[in-house]
């Protein structure tokens, strides 16, 4: 297994890519066809998150996001932001954990065991049935075996500032409700 250096040096350029694209689809779709709103039956209403909030916020001052009708093109892009939310939770194997890890294995090893029962109080709160899964699989996989890594130098300020922007990422695509009843 590669060091720390190298775990940075592809997971947060591969995720900002992968977040890329549906961050784009998200704001020329916020831009240019949000106006809809809620009118008539809906069969699934998707959770917004932050980035979404301040796209429409930004575009839409006036218009609640529960609101906000999204074209295909739009859920497209909420399926990546979901999708990149999940692989970005800090916890095991999941591209999160291994940023985490090339920072500190101390604090990878705490919120390996942390990060599953948040996932699951959130699902005991209501915020959405799926948590308990995830939070199952992320109890699970704590107990597979890591890879050392053999590379005990730090990371430079550069991967350091990658990982920031990995947590930023995070931040703007979490969703605690991301399917809404």
């Amino acid at each position: 297994m590669p060091g720390a250096r190298a775990v940075m040096a592809v997971h947060p350029r591969a995720e900002l890519a992968t977040v890329y694209d549906p961050i784009e689809a998200a704001a020329l779709e916020v831009a240019t066809r949000l106006g809809a709103t809620a009118t008539g039956d809906v069969s699934a209403i998707l959770g917004a998150p932050l980035i979404l909030h301040g796209l429409a916020a930004l575009f839409y001052p006036h218009t609640p996001v529960a609101n906000i009708l999204l074209h295909p093109v739009g859920r497209a892009a909420w399926v990546g932001l979901f999708a990149t939310s999940l692989n970005l939770l800090p916890a095991a194997q999941l591209d999160g954990g291994h940023i985490l890890r090339s920072l500190s294995p101390r604090l990878h090893r705490y919120f390996s065991i942390v990060v599953p029962f948040i996932l699951i109080a959130l699902a005991y709160f209501h915020f959405w049935a799926g948590w308990y899964v995830w939070g199952a699989l992320l109890f699970i996989i704590r107990f597979f075996r890591f890879v050392p890594i053999f590379d005990p130098e730090p990371l430079n300020p550069a991967r350091r500032l990658g990982a920031v922007i990995s947590l930023a990422v995070f931040i703007l695509c979490f969703m605690p409700s991301p399917f809404l009843e």
